[in-house]
């Protein structure tokens, strides 16, 4: 079973320093999430990128996550930011939402400690629109300060691997930054 984030360090994953790696404009821009879309976000952990979506879009968003903690945490913060927010206790793997429910899923650093991620990928593709863009934010499979152990890091080509296996097109990667990629999918038509 690949190693999991633990909740206790949550606040980590809201940090300054978080921040200012990745910013979760620059991938909701990548995405083309807009104002009136249904957003899930999966593995939304404290909500790092569900509160600024709810905020862009101005709808009810997804937050689904496995660990009670944090939808916990997403819960408070999305009391006090005053957005919207469907939490939803699941798996990657089943998500307890209808057929091509959202304009958008995002799964930001969650795919590489899915125990299917293959399953996972081909819930994204059920729940999203057949017009819609789904998005992986990953690591780089390289040496870093932060992040997961190197093997459990998704490589482009393991990830693009992925991809073909849930019958999902590859639309386009992002570099983020020097660390860390967005893969952008959609369904294959």
């Amino acid at each position: 079973m690949p190693h999991r984030f633990h909740p206790q360090h949550a606040d980590r994953l809201l940090s300054e320093e978080r921040m200012q790696m990745i910013s979760p404009d620059q991938v909701m821009d990548h995405l083309k999430i807009e104002s009136g879309q249904m957003v899930a976000d999966v593995g939304t952990g404290p909500g790092f990128f569900a509160i600024p979506i709810a905020k862009r879009t101005q709808q009810l968003v997804h937050g689904i996550d496995l660990e009670p903690l944090m939808l916990e945490k997403l819960k408070e913060r999305a009391e006090s930011e005053q957005v919207q927010i469907e939490l939803m206790e699941a798996s990657a793997e089943e998500i307890p939402l209808p057929d091509h429910q959202v304009d958008r899923t995002l799964c930001a650093f969650v795919l590489h400690e899915v125990d299917d991620p293959i399953r996972a990928l081909q819930e994204f593709w059920r729940i999203t629109k057949k017009e819609g863009l789904i998005g992986i934010v990953e690591w780089e499979k390289k040496a870093t300060q932060y992040g997961p152990p190197i093997p459990e890091r998704l490589s482009r080509e393991d990830l693009d691997s992925m991809l073909e296996k849930a019958q999902l097109q590859l639309h386009e990667w992002v570099d983020l930054n020097e660390n860390h990629y967005l893969c952008i999918c959609r369904p294959i038509k």
